[in-house]
């Protein structure tokens, strides 16, 4: 049985499109597969005689690591202006008394400031009996 190429490569490229969306299951996976390793040479309590860390603080580590590289750069909030688009078509005659019609585009741009009062109400919501 071949295997075609393509599919050889597009198989290479989920698996690698996979990982880099799930980091987490990375480090798990690779926590999984290490874990003897993990747990006599790299975990903080394998010179105690009760480890009841088993290489637990390395995989903390690593999913620390990771959610610390999946955070924005920039933590600052751009917000996109409200706009609307909206289309008018013409319909006219024209001077041969054909129907033609005519289309133009409109966008505006919108400025919503809602009352706070709006958003938090003066009196609690009514208790169910």
């Amino acid at each position: 049985m071949i295997v075609s190429l393509k599919k050889v490569l597009i198989f290479i490229q989920l698996i690698i499109y996979l990982s880099a969306i799930n980091a987490n299951l990375v480090a798990w996976i690779e926590y999984n597969i290490n874990y003897d390793f993990i747990v006599k040479f790299l975990c903080i309590q394998k010179d105690e005689p009760e480890n009841l860390c088993h290489g637990s603080c390395h995989l903390k580590k690593n999913l620390e690591q990771n959610e610390e590289q999946n955070k924005p750069a920039n933590k600052q909030n751009h917000e996109l202006p409200n706009y609307s688009i909206s289309y008018h078509i013409e319909n006219y005659k024209d001077e041969n008394g054909i129907l033609t019609s005519k289309t133009k585009k409109y966008i505006s741009f919108i400025s919503i400031d809602i009352p706070s009062n709006i958003i938090e109400p003066d009196f609690p919501p009514p208790k169910l009996l």
